[in-house]
């Protein structure tokens, strides 16, 4: 293991940073750290740990201590800051100002502006069938600025509604395709990762199917995509009259790891209308008083002008697990060898052939929310470590990488 050496990839910045605790100071990468060896020391089982707290306080975050995954150095993920009284990480809320002034006009006024801010760039966005990203399209389409609608489908009986309102949606779309999901399987091409610091910033799950709403994007020639993330909070939350509304923008709202991975290296800008702070205030001023709608009505009802029925008079919720189990499940193979790859390299006990053995006994089909966070987690690290220690100067797997194992 001491000749093993890495290579950064050729596109790296991130949205993630690291708080050094020799220095007291903020780093934008470490990514000299890990070409000198610092990927060795990586705590396996601090990582561990700290998925398993997220996993049991996911409903409150203020609740976890999270441990150090490399040693002096603390992740600080996008949305964070550092601590130096708690000596950890915490989340950054920002106030809102409620105002009694706003209405569809004003809020039809910031998306207007939000939007204007693209002026000349060629736009995509995600067609989900989800509401979210629907009332997005649906702004654009008021708005009279064309759009690419790029999105998923899967011909399972739970995708049956999302299908339909694709379908509406579509038309709203100068251009809409729909890409067969059973193609770009969730947790598929593991193998092919792309590297980072540390398995938090990796987005593996639906790292194939992404690469392939990437390539449509650019063949419509899209400079920047929307994504409809933040919708759940805004919609969703209580916005109570009688204290203050925080709100978690960087850590709820962005979506750093997609853009970090897949879009930024690929030249194209995910941005995220919801995050834009005068369409937050806007919305949170309308929705003043009104309590957590898990069905999003008050939304369904306010752009029903704009909203195709389907979504304007009924209300469903989006299920997509079914087709991450299915995924995990089929990726069995290439985590057997990334597995051992792992073990060859570090000799952690959680990889261990006994170990191993015994974690692909387990039902995917049967996980509950906790054991599927940390079942999840091991895959991370495989994934990661792989990435990470793979030459990519030739596009051929690394000579770094036990020969054995692959």
């Amino acid at each position: 293991m001491n000749n093993i050496k890495i290579t950064r990839p050729k596109y790296y910045d991130s949205s993630f940073r690291f708080y050094n605790t020799i220095t007291c100071c903020l780093q934008h990468d470490i990514w000299d750290e890990l070409e000198h060896g610092m990927w060795k020391e990586f705590d396996i089982d601090a990582f561990l740990e700290n998925e398993r707290q997220y996993a049991i306080n996911a409903e409150h975050k203020e609740n976890i201590r999270n441990l150090l995954v490399y040693p002096h150095f603390a992740v600080v993920e996008p949305g964070h800051t550092w601590n130096d009284k708690k000596g950890d990480t915490e989340i950054v809320y920002t106030p809102i100002e409620i105002s009694s002034s706003c209405s569809y006009k004003t809020l039809m006024s910031a998306v207007e502006d939000y939007f204007q801010e693209f002026e000349g760039e060629k736009i995509g966005v995600h067609l989900s069938g989800g509401l979210d990203t629907s009332i997005i399209m649906s702004w654009l389409h008021e708005l009279h600025i064309p759009f690419t609608a790029i999105g998923f489908k899967s011909n399972r009986w739970e995708f049956r509604t999302e299908q339909r309102v694709q379908e509406r949606m579509a038309q709203y779309a100068q251009h809409a395709e729909l890409i067969d999901i059973d193609e770009y399987p969730f947790y598929s091409e593991l193998d092919k990762c792309p590297k980072c610091q540390s398995p938090y910033g990796l987005g593996f799950k639906d790292y194939s199917i992404s690469q392939a709403m990437i390539a449509r994007f650019k063949d419509f020639g899209v400079t920047t995509v929307f994504s409809g993330q933040g919708g759940d909070t805004l919609f969703v939350d209580a916005v109570p009259q009688d204290r203050p509304l925080l709100l978690a923008v960087g850590d709820e709202f962005e979506m750093c790891a997609g853009a970090d991975m897949y879009y930024s290296p690929a030249g194209i800008k995910l941005e995220v209308p919801f995050a834009d702070m005068n369409i937050i205030q806007q919305i949170a001023s309308l929705r003043l008083g009104e309590g957590e709608d898990v069905s999003k009505w008050w939304a369904r009802r306010y752009f029903k002008g704009i909203l195709p029925n389907e979504l304007s008079e009924f209300g469903y919720v989006a299920d997509m697990y079914g087709l991450e189990l299915d995924g995990l499940e089929m990726a069995k193979p290439i985590l057997r060898i990334l597995f051992n790859e792992v073990y060859e390299l570090t000799h952690n006990k959680n990889f261990s052939p006994y170990e191993t053995s015994k974690f692909f006994d387990i039902n995917v089909f049967a996980l509950d929310f906790k054991e599927y966070v940390e079942y999840g987690a091991r895959l991370s690290i495989a994934a990661w470590l792989h990435a990470l220690l793979r030459d990519e100067s030739n596009n051929e797997t690394s000579d770094n990488i036990p020969k054995r194992m692959l």
